[in-house]
């Protein structure tokens, strides 16, 4: 009998104060997202969706039918791995969290949302070995020494032949 993988969902929420656009009354405060995992194949293709998105600029002359492409295939993308979400109209009404609604809602928001789940799709959990340590603390879990490095040469440095010092 062979291992049955079970699909992963990641939460996707932000903090307190989080602005999703230029506006810091346009926050994301409270929202919850829900998603289903990616395979590499997957998380290749959405940075590269994302990277062409942001790198179209309209002032400069690009061509907006290619950034209606891309960001439709984006948007195609994100909400076929869409879970559930806790989004509300200013009324209270549930908003579905479907392609449709997906595509109603504003472009910082929705990129906002894409990039902090790739991010955490991409990231080693935190009980891996893998995982990064705390800034300032060795793999042990020990703090850091500090690092200096020399600036200027030491009288003792050598050179080889070609003139470099050796490492």
């Amino acid at each position: 009998m062979g291992h049955r993988r079970k699909r992963t969902i990641y939460r996707v929420s932000f903090p307190e104060g989080h602005a999703h656009g230029p506006d810091p009354e346009t926050g994301s405060e409270g929202l919850a997202v829900q998603f289903y995992g990616l395979s590499m194949d997957e998380v290749f293709e959405l940075t590269g969706l994302i990277d062409s998105l942001r790198g179209i600029d309209p002032e400069a002359g690009a061509d907006p039918t290619e950034a209606m492409t891309v960001a439709g295939r984006l948007l195609d993308k994100v909400a076929a791995k869409l879970h559930s979400w806790n989004l509300e109209e200013e009324d209270g009404t549930p908003i579905p969290a479907d392609r449709e609604h997906l595509g109603r809602e504003e472009m910082p928001l929705v990129m906002d949302v894409t990039t902090a789940w790739v991010g955490a799709v991409t990231q080693a959990p935190a009980d891996s070995p893998l995982a990064a340590p705390p800034s300032g603390t060795a793999p042990s879990g020990m703090p850091s020494p500090p690092m200096t490095i020399p600036m200027a040469p030491t009288p003792q440095s050598t050179t080889n032949s070609t003139g470099y010092a050796p490492y």
